[in-house]
């Protein structure tokens, strides 16, 4: 699985990561910084470190798309979490299009029990390469960092005993048939926001759902959040229609709005 993950400082990242990193048992993990300044946030067992730096060293790991991605490929088979940190800096060398297309080929190359995490601090991006690289790598919030550590076991009974399918490699904007209030439930909650997170949206709305008893309340809630990814769904395909008519601010700060699921009325404005 292919998955983003907000910090606003490496302490924070780093106790974000910690749920993680007691549940894999080999880690690969790609950062800026270097060994030094890691071991004074975490311990390396179990884990294997590779410092992004134009330095040479042992252990040090150019930022060349290709060699960073080869490096992944080859150590595939050995490993159940990756964490890569420094995707800003990426985007400073190299065409965005390239870089959306490594991210692409790590997800690809991800076996089902397999997670890569790509940390973000959203304001070194621009609201639209944030919007893209989060239909790639669908956002965790700390919640879902939770239920990752306490019911991962759960988790993965869900994603296999849901009575409809998730295709795990489609993160493709399309709108979804209404899920019935006839025997609606929690794994269906689970498995319809891992379909919406996985197109970029911002679903954590929804997370509460989750631990309702008053199904008729998560009922509720749940189609509230529908009526706004479909308009959003409406919206993006108006704005991506009508690309060529409008400015790139316009574009940038449309896109960041409807995949965070706001201000609908604004955007439609942007782009009349």
């Amino acid at each position: 699985m292919l998955v983003s993950l907000e910090f606003s400082s490496y302490q924070s990242m780093f106790d974000s990561l910690e749920p993680f990193f007691s549940n894999s048992h080999h880690i690969l993990f790609f950062s800026r910084l270097d060994h030094r300044t890691l071991a004074s946030y975490i311990g390396f067992d179990r884990m294997k470190v590779y410092w992004l730096t134009k330095r040479e060293g042992p252990l040090n790991l150019k930022p060349h798309l290709q060699d960073i991605e080869h490096c992944i490929k080859m150590q595939i088979d050995e490993v159940d979490f990756i964490a890569f940190e420094g995707l800003d800096w990426l985007f400073e060398l190299y065409d965005e299009t390239d870089v959306y297309a490594f991210i692409s080929n790590i997800g690809r190359s991800l076996q089902a029990h397999q997670k890569c995490v790509f940390l973000l601090s959203p304001l070194t991006f621009t609201p639209i390469q944030y919007a893209r690289i989060r239909r790639l790598a669908p956002s965790l919030s700390p919640l879902d960092i939770s239920v990752n550590a306490i019911h991962s076991a759960e988790i993965s009974s869900i994603e296999h005993s849901i009575p409809f399918e998730i295709d795990q490699s489609d993160s493709s904007l399309r709108m979804l048939t209404t899920l019935p209030k006839l025997g609606f439930n929690r794994d269906h909650i689970a498995k319809r926001m891992l379909q919406w997170k996985r197109m970029g949206f911002d679903v954590s709305e929804l997370q509460p759902a989750l631990s309702m008893s008053d199904m008729e309340h998560a009922y509720r809630l749940y189609i509230n959040v529908e009526k706004r990814v479909r308009l959003a769904i409406e919206l993006i395909r108006e704005v991506e229609a009508k690309s060529n008519q409008l400015d790139v601010k316009t574009i940038q700060r449309s896109m960041y709005n409807l995949f965070q699921l706001e201000n609908f009325d604004d955007v439609e404005k942007w782009i009349a």
